[in-house]
């Protein structure tokens, strides 16, 4: 289904297409769209994968067709799935034909200086992927040209934030935040997209480790700049529970854990590191011991033992696949 008041024989095959999977946040997308429009100098092909619970993001949309006069939206809606924003996000870029694929969380803004510092991070032939600042409601009064390291992976095989940072040139990164990152399409197709293994999280820090592993370069650029203004759902809201934080823990280590064990070895001094030293909340248990901090330490150890029964039951599989 293709919303739009643009028709796809009215527009060439343009730079940059925008890929963005969206769940019960319809003004959050409106908003994104018309930031899409107002700074893009031409028109752009925007995918929307939507897993909405109702419709109302689809007569959104739909409203929003003949409004937009710079950007034609594609709009796909999939039922919601443990692997949504893997799966969702491939699907979206097999729809569009540009030369690169920007990924957008639905409740982002662009700056005015998008457009230009894509233009210039991709300049560069020898760039395989690009991101820029993030800048979120926890990080706006924060120094944002202080001295760290942004989207690296460290020793200890923690893979760093800081995108809030505005370093005074591009600096080469490691890996990127799935809300606002930018890669060239064939770079894309090549490495195979997302891996759905990772079902909601860490999808992005995958790929962009096995562009790191073939030597590909991810560029970080302080004009390609997004607000992120980190909308909650409502039903997420409506379930709010006590121990949710204990689950999404676990749930968080477990893919974490996985993916370096994926990307990296499980002999990997990195892997180690983090397995055995990185916030396993063993010393928050000593200095305050008592049922949460149990609970916190228990959820550490069970993500970390179910990360690497995830790693070893998906080497079985890939070994017993036919060539």
């Amino acid at each position: 289904m293709i919303t739009s008041n643009q028709s796809p024989s009215s527009t060439s095959v343009s730079e940059v297409g925008f890929v963005i999977v969206t769940r019960d946040r319809p003004s959050e997308l409106r908003d994104c769209l018309v930031s899409i429009n107002s700074r893009s100098p031409s028109c752009v092909d925007v995918a929307i994968i939507d897993n909405s619970d109702e419709s109302i993001t689809m007569s959104q949309i739909e409203d929003l067709s003949n409004t937009l006069e710079r950007v034609r939206i594609i709009y796909r809606r999939i039922p919601a799935s443990r692997s949504v924003l893997a799966q969702g996000r491939n699907l979206g870029a097999s729809l569009i034909s540009s030369t690169l694929i920007a990924f957008l969380d639905d409740d982002t803004l662009l700056s005015e200086s998008w457009f230009s510092a894509c233009k210039e991070i991709f300049s560069d032939t020898s760039i395989a992927a690009g991101t820029g600042v993030i800048v979120e409601p926890d990080t706006l009064d924060l120094d944002p040209y202080e001295s760290k390291p942004i989207g690296k992976l460290l020793n200890n095989g923690v893979l760093t934030d800081n995108f809030y940072l505005r370093p005074k040139t591009p600096v080469l990164i490691d890996h990127v935040r799935g809300c606002n990152w930018v890669i060239k399409h064939e770079v894309f197709d090549q490495f195979l997209g997302f891996d759905p293994a990772f079902e909601h999280v860490y999808e992005e820090a995958d790929l962009c480790l096995r562009l790191w592993r073939a030597g590909k370069k991810i560029l970080f650029h302080p004009g390609l700049e997004v607000e992120h203004r980190c909308a909650p759902r409502t039903n997420i809201l409506r379930k709010r529970d006590p121990n949710l934080r204990f689950i999404q823990r676990e749930e968080n280590i477990k893919f974490y854990v996985f993916l370096l064990l994926k990307n990296l070895s499980p002999f990997s001094l990195k892997v180690l590191r983090y397995f055995l030293t990185v916030d396993t909340g063993i010393l928050f248990l000593f200095k305050e011991p008592g049922i949460e901090s149990l609970r916190h330490f228990l959820a550490g150890m069970s993500g970390r033992l179910k990360g690497l029964a995830r790693y070893i039951g998906m080497a079985l599989i890939s070994r017993r696949s036919p060539m």
